[in-house]
């Protein structure tokens, strides 16, 4: 469980610094977009920043405020639960299209 968490953990703050590092390139306007788009740019950089690290510093938190090591582990794990079940849902919901053979 401990390798999980820092492996998870050490994913999701790459992922975060990622777009808060994209997040930065728009705002200075070292960006090679047009300023049209920057709105739809903010918003595709910022709610996943946002997401990650209300994700990350929970994570956190649970491990070591509440000291509750599993609770965050399943913390840092909810994306991956939840790709895996919305693929197994896709699977499913394409298995009632009339011709999915």
């Amino acid at each position: 469980m401990k390798i999980l968490f820092w492996l998870g953990l050490t994913i999701e703050g790459l992922a975060m610094l990622y777009y808060l590092y994209q997040t930065w390139i728009i705002y200075s306007g070292r960006s090679i977009y047009e300023e049209s788009y920057y709105p739809d740019l903010y918003r595709q950089n910022l709610i996943p920043a946002v997401l990650l690290s209300l994700i990350f510093f929970s994570a956190l938190s649970a491990r070591f405020y509440f000291n509750a090591p599993k609770v965050a582990t399943w913390i840092v794990l909810s994306p991956v639960v939840t790709a895996v079940i919305a693929g197994v849902g896709m699977v499913v919901s394409s298995m009632f299209i009339k011709d999915w053979r």
